[in-house]
């Protein structure tokens, strides 16, 4: 019975691993790490126009004036171009704390990519 009992709260516990309650409107002006693969990047979104990136890794940062669709309460897709012409789009939902998007450089090429979101504690 106590094992059964376990792995019942066990699972109800995982469950909820990885969703949060966060909207799209929980989010402006909080710092966000966005983990992908090949780094993270701090990401601050002021408006459905505007955010502001930091990649610590280059170092490289930059404010940018964006598009944005809301999908749901917790998804968005924004999109922007970047000063040397790097367009990029992401499709963040805040209830999974899932990223996912294209990056394409100025030479053509496009790169898929994937990540986590984290709010940053501060």
């Amino acid at each position: 019975m106590k094992v059964l009992l376990s792995i019942t709260i066990l699972l109800l516990s995982l469950k909820g691993f990885g969703q949060s309650n966060l909207t799209s409107k929980d989010i402006i002006n909080k710092q966000l790490i966005y983990n992908f693969t090949g780094g993270n990047i701090l990401i601050v979104i002021s408006s459905d126009s505007t955010l502001f990136w930091r990649d610590d890794s280059k170092p490289k940062e930059a404010h940018e004036k964006t598009k944005t669709i809301h999908i749901n309460d917790h998804t968005v897709m924004t999109s922007w171009y970047e000063s040397d012409k790097t367009f990029v789009t992401l499709v963040s939902d805040f209830y999974k704390l899932k990223v996912s998007g294209m990056v394409c450089r100025a030479d053509g090429k496009f790169y898929p990519i994937e990540g986590v979101i984290q709010l940053k504690s501060i």
